[in-house]
């Protein structure tokens, strides 16, 4: 597989006005900013699969990415587009005629451009690029039908995520991630519509956002964290009737885990939710 693609890019903007209402201010001579870029991005990638069964693979790929930045800085001045760079290498196998499949890839990502907000004290409404962002790591994906009621999924990924000009850590990127997810349905017997399903999601320690405007020190990085989900739910068929109906109760964080950071910064965190739970009925005809 492979392809290429041409882009060119070329905005005009013309600001009549300034402010909003009541203050909007009609501007007698409006400034023009020009935003212009082009680029020639590819992709390419193979996969050779090892038997005849096709039940051993390998594959690679490789891409770069292209988008415009439409933002400019309060001055004016345009901002330069994003781009980035992706290498991907990976082996898939599956077993026991397709019960049990398993993917591990490694990847390396490196980013260029990337758009953030100045914090730096009065610098309110300007940006800064960052170049040299790369993440690089291992991921690995599983799929089993342990037995035809009984399905098994899930996947671990160990990711290095910093710049490479400064060493600073990405913020909010968590170096090891982990999810599960089983599901039994009840297919026969007084249970026979009945489907239990457990999930649980692991996230190691995080780096906080960086800001300097309040001058706050560095209290990260954010704890590591799991969290427990389950879910029941029914099926209800009536032989020979129009419907078909469906129940479901789902509980996120049973546990209550109340030491889970959505986001943090070095003056501010929001913290998860807690315990939350769901109820579902639903009717088909």
């Amino acid at each position: 597989m492979a392809g290429i693609r041409r882009t060119d890019f070329n905005r005009k903007i013309i600001t009549y006005a300034s402010g909003t209402f009541p203050n909007k201010v009609r501007l007698d001579a409006p400034p023009t900013a020009y935003t212009i870029a082009d680029a020639t991005t590819s992709s390419v990638g193979a996969v050779f699969h090892l038997n005849v069964a096709k039940t051993f693979s390998l594959y690679g790929n490789m891409n770069n990415s292209f988008n415009p930045e439409y933002r400019t800085q309060p001055d004016g001045s345009p901002l330069d587009p994003e781009e980035g760079k992706q290498k991907e290498v990976g082996f898939r196998f599956s077993l026991l005629r397709g019960r049990v499949s398993w993917l591990v890839t490694y990847f390396d990502l490196l980013q260029n451009n990337v758009t953030q907000a100045d914090t730096t004290p009065g610098r309110t409404g300007y940006f800064i690029q960052a170049s040299g962002q790369r993440s690089t790591g291992l991921e690995l994906s599983f799929n089993a039908r342990v037995t035809d009621q009984w399905l098994v999924m899930g996947g671990f990924s160990d990711t290095d995520a910093r710049n490479d000009i400064t060493g600073v850590g990405k913020d909010l990127s968590p170096r090891f991630k982990f999810t599960m997810f089983n599901r039994y349905n009840f297919a026969k017997g007084a249970l026979k519509g009945l489907n239990l399903s457990v999930g649980t999601i692991y996230t190691s320690d995080r780096p906080l956002t960086p800001t300097t405007a309040r001058g706050e020190p560095n209290w990260g990085p954010l704890p590591e964290w799991w969290r427990v989900d389950i879910i029941t739910g029914y099926k209800l068929r009536i032989p020979q009737h129009r419907f078909a109906w469906d129940f479901s109760v789902k509980v996120n964080n049973i546990f209550d885990n109340r030491d889970i950071y959505y986001v943090g910064q070095w003056y501010r965190y929001t913290l998860d939710a807690g315990r939350e739970w769901q109820a579902v009925a639903s009717v088909r005809f």
